[in-house]
């Protein structure tokens, strides 16, 4: 009877101490996928130097956005205006955009390189000569490496040195196409659980 006790409790204590074991490998799996929302913003610098039309080519862009990510893969839905200036004549007119677009993100050295893909919709939303506002186009923006640094708590801070924007609100008659040169900055922050702090091995 005693060794039937015995054995029992070898049994419970080996199921309770797996089962221990096993519970931060769980809460690291499920830290891996979570919401995150954020904000960015920046302009297109490079495009004055390639050009040397300041007037035109003077761009900035600010925007919003919110995802999920698991492991090293996210889905995002993202939305931004931005503006430019074009020449019309002896006059220069300041142009308006609002960009819809989904996004797919790859994550590279344990979270610290990213390359994004954004493609969506440009709609007009400022008259000029030829356009009247509301006509919408496409609206392209790829990142091929940006760089991210955890802060405190859930927040990070992102950098995209030069990324390749192409906003189009107006494709029927003469086309407004808009290619941009970008560089921004982006702080965004976690909405699921905790990231686990890893043990120093």
């Amino acid at each position: 009877m005693s060794g039937r006790v015995l054995s029992m409790a070898l049994v419970v204590a080996a199921l309770t101490t797996g089962g221990a074991e096993a519970q931060p490998a769980i809460a690291t799996q499920d830290a891996t996928r979570h919401w995150v929302a954020g904000v960015d913003g920046g302009g297109s610098l490079l495009s004055l130097v390639t050009t040397g039309n300041a007037t035109r080519t003077l761009t900035t862009q600010e925007g919003v956005y919110v995802g999920w990510r698991a492991e090293r893969w996210g889905l995002l839905i993202r939305a931004e205006h931005t503006l430019w200036r074009i020449a019309e004549g002896d006059r220069n007119r300041t142009q308006h955009a609002l960009n819809l677009a989904a996004g797919l993100e790859r994550f590279h050295s344990s979270g610290l390189l990213r390359f994004a893909l954004y493609v969506g919709s440009s709609t007009l939303l400022r008259s000029n000569r030829l356009d009247d506002p509301g006509q919408t186009g496409f609206f392209l923006d790829l990142r091929p490496i940006g760089l991210f640094f955890d802060l405190r708590g859930r927040w990070r801070l992102g950098v995209d040195p030069l990324h390749f924007a192409i906003v189009a609100p107006t494709l029927s008659g003469v086309p407004l196409v808009e290619v941009q040169f970008r560089s921004s900055v982006l702080l965004e922050c976690r909405l699921g659980p905790r990231q686990p702090q890893r043990e120093p091995t």
